[in-house]
């Protein structure tokens, strides 16, 4: 055994750290280390180094409540408790090291699989261990790459609050790059799939044909779309103002709104009078609803509610809007996403300006609409470059 002291404690008695070792070889080359992270100021504070992973994952969620928006606390719980903790939640805080979370990422991946104990890798001690070959029968694909980096942003930023708590002397994300995330070209629908989509909808009596048309003239995000009340509606000057966002549902079924994550968020946008009259029809329709239904109607004002005004559900959403693809007979590997995107294809193909199209888009930066759409602004490119020829060489032929 060897003890060193380090430094003082905040009550200002010492404090004096303890090392073993089987030989007296093997102690006092534990007792250097020591000296050295001490010297190098890599010592957390006196009994930080018990505290598992999965204690200090629970207590920083505790510690951040009230601090995040309500999806954002949501999401990381969900990553705490579903990939966090089973994979690295019996390491010691204080012996969590680069390879843990390389090791992690590559596991989740893989498979997907969440990493227990016993399979955690003998080379580094609580490392995941990757196998390889095919998934075996009954494992879970691979996470998605996007979600592998919410990983990694998740334990980054838990581990900065432990670095300021003291109780470890730097954060081990940071260490190692963040998991790439490969750019994929977004899925946009053509001008006659979105044509021949709304007026099937339309024909069949589709109760969110509305929601499809409004979510396609708009560019709006789902989750702005679901929160809208009417409110937000100016039918005078046919207007839709967007300043929150649907994230789920309060007990008893009342929607649990949140504003826009930006600024840029939160923006008025001018409606095609398609769009408008499709409203007008739709808010006709919820308010026979409400007078057939009388006080078994929940009346929240939202623009896109269930049958008996309750928030949708955004998986039934999909399942909906899947069906309308198919009586359509269109692809169903479109999602409503897809009208998002194809209200920013159309508005770039017609001409309207980049910065236009993304202030509409609620983006944070034109850039994120320059590098999502690169592909159109691209066509755009050679278009112009043959209008300046076809100009150019007009004009040289009148001069011959």
């Amino acid at each position: 055994m060897a003890q060193l002291m380090v430094g003082t404690k905040a009550d200002g008695k010492r404090d004096i750290r303890t090392v073993y070792g089987k030989t007296r070889g093997e102690c006092q080359k534990k007792l250097a280390d020591l000296r050295r992270r001490r010297d190098e100021g890599l010592l957390g504070e006196p009994g930080a180094g018990k505290e598992t992973v999965e204690a200090f994952l629970l207590r920083w969620l505790d510690a951040i409540q009230g601090t995040r928006r309500e999806s954002t606390l949501y999401r990381y719980r969900v990553l705490v408790r579903t990939h966090l903790i089973p994979s690295l939640g019996k390491v010691r805080l204080a012996d969590l090291k680069p390879e843990h979370l390389v090791g992690l990422y590559a596991q989740a991946r893989k498979t997907g699989k969440r990493v227990k104990a016993k399979d955690q890798a003998t080379t580094v001690k609580g490392a995941p261990k990757v196998h390889s070959g095919a998934p075996i029968q009954g494992e879970r694909t691979g996470l998605s790459p996007r979600t592998v980096k919410y990983l990694h942003t998740t334990l980054k930023l838990a581990l900065d609050m432990a670095v300021k708590w003291g109780s470890v002397p730097r954060n081990v994300a940071r260490a190692i790059d963040a998991p790439r995330v490969p750019k994929v070209k977004v899925q946009s629908m053509h001008p006659a799939e979105v044509a021949k989509l709304l007026a099937t909808a339309l024909d069949a009596g589709d109760r969110l044909a509305s929601l499809w048309t409004v979510a396609v003239y708009s560019g709006a995000r789902e989750g702005e779309l679901l929160g809208l009340t009417w409110d937000d509606i100016d039918f005078d000057h046919g207007t839709v103002t967007i300043w929150r966002t649907l994230v789920g549902r309060h007990k008893g079924g009342s929607p649990r709104l949140n504003e826009t994550k930006t600024d840029k968020g939160r923006r008025t946008l001018s409606l095609d009078s398609d769009a408008i009259e499709a409203l007008g029809l739709h808010r006709d329709r919820q308010q026979r609803d409400r007078q057939r239904l009388g006080e078994g109607y929940r009346d929240f004002s939202l623009v896109f509610a269930s049958e008996v005004g309750t928030p949708l559900n955004p998986s039934n959403v999909v399942h909906r809007f899947k069906r309308a693809l198919r009586r359509a007979g269109l692809s169903e590997s479109y999602s409503p996403h897809s009208l998002r995107h194809a209200n920013a294809t159309l508005q770039l193909a017609s001409g309207v300006a980049t910065k236009v199209a993304s202030e509409r888009l609620g983006h944070s930066n034109v850039q994120i609409t320059q590098d999502l759409y690169q592909h159109v602004l691209k066509e755009l490119d050679e278009t112009a470059a043959t209008k300046i020829g076809d100009v150019l060489r007009a004009e040289r032929n009148k001069a011959i």
